[in-house]
């Protein structure tokens, strides 16, 4: 897995407890600061694999992206909370184990009752009760209402304010998809590729915020480079033919990555760079061997079974840290996304503690290779 952080300029004692991207958050809603706390904002892709993006050496064009690395924090041992959709996005939401979260594999909500439950405390939950506006914008993967089964929560009873998502993939395809919900009412057929209409919504609701001291959490979860794929012509010719399934995924990173720097202009022009917490990562690994230093992965060979291995698993994440390490700051430390790293403190406030007063101390990492 990726990681990358823009992190304000806050005092920070440890790395290791600010990459555990709960313990973070919830030192950032409720650290007690006098200062105004930075808004939040979490970037997710989708199977995107260690050795995709440009900053990881991989082949894809990603100048927005290398750019978060280069005047940030780059993580090279960063893994997912489980190995396989739903599981991971329940662990970020709520730094549980996945079964304690009860999704134990990804939701079909046409024939299954699973979701995330209403009772789990989620981010979003935590920093709206301090204070934040908050909003999702994309996949969400984590049960969504339906005809056979009406009574499913949707992201308003996680936490959320506002919400643009679809409830697995886009369908048909990254392009032109037709199952994008907003605030409970489907939109119908929308034109244009998924990540653009994401990052659309995203920077729409951000106009429409009225001038506010309020802090904000943008939950930005692309359904890009996941199947079934699609991407503009031009980009898809920059690596292969535009049959080729594999310049095709490619070209749904590098078109993702020019929508996250439309979207990085945007959160600059409505507030300093310091005042915003930006971090980028994945769900779980790639389905493409190559993608992922050709470690053991899942694949459609093998029934969709994706392995609890390093393929499955081992993420990229980045994050702009400007005042905690500046520049092209590495850390190679094992970390888990979502889960509680046990460390130092951070900024006087011990991450276990705060985990602990919502019921969710986990021990999330036992050594470097992020074995549960």
């Amino acid at each position: 897995m990726l990681g990358l952080l823009m992190k304000p300029p806050r005092t920070c004692n440890s790395i290791l407890s600010l990459l555990a991207l709960l313990p973070v958050l919830f030192c950032v809603a409720t650290c007690g600061s006098a200062e105004r706390p930075p808004n939040v904002v979490v970037l997710l892709a989708d199977d995107l694999g260690w050795k995709d993006i440009g900053c990881y050496g991989g082949p894809v064009q990603t100048p927005a992206l290398d750019k978060l690395a280069s005047e940030g924090m780059r993580f090279t041992h960063f893994y997912s909370g489980a190995a396989v959709c739903s599981p991971s996005r329940a662990v970020l939401l709520t730094g549980r184990n996945n079964l304690r979260a009860s999704i134990y594999s990804w939701i079909n909500d046409q024939d299954q009752r699973s979701h995330l439950p209403v009772n789990e405390t989620t981010l979003a939950e935590v920093l709206k009760s301090n204070g934040f506006d908050t909003a999702h914008f994309g996949k969400w993967h984590l049960g969504m209402p339906t005809a056979r089964q009406p009574d499913k929560p949707t992201p308003s009873e996680h936490g959320f304010d506002y919400w643009f998502a679809t409830a697995n993939n886009a369908q048909p395809s990254h392009r032109n998809p037709r199952n994008f919900v907003r605030n409970g009412k489907p939109v119908g057929e929308l034109k244009g590729y998924a990540c653009d209409l994401v990052v659309e919504d995203a920077i729409q609701w951000l106009d429409s915020r009225k001038k506010t001291e309020r802090p904000f959490f943008l939950n930005v979860w692309f359904h890009e480079p996941h199947a079934p794929l699609a991407a503009p012509p031009d980009l898809i010719e920059t690596y292969g033919q535009t049959s080729d399934p594999a310049a095709i995924y490619s070209a749904t990173i590098a078109n993702t990555d020019q929508a996250i720097a439309r979207l990085i202009k945007k959160l600059q022009e409505i507030d300093a760079p310091e005042n915003t917490l930006i971090i980028y990562a994945s769900d779980n690994g790639s389905y493409q061997s190559d993608r992922v230093g050709d470690l053991p992965a899942h694949g459609i060979g093998e029934a969709l079974v994706r392995h609890r291995a390093d393929g499955g698993r081992r993420i990229e994440r980045a994050a702009e840290a400007q005042v905690l390490h500046p520049g092209d700051g590495l850390f190679d430390e094992g970390v888990v996304l979502g889960l509680e790293i046990v460390g130092d403190e951070v900024e006087g406030i011990f991450p276990r503690a705060l985990l602990r007063q919502r019921g969710h101390l986990e021990i999330a990492i036992q050594d470097a290779h992020g074995e549960l």
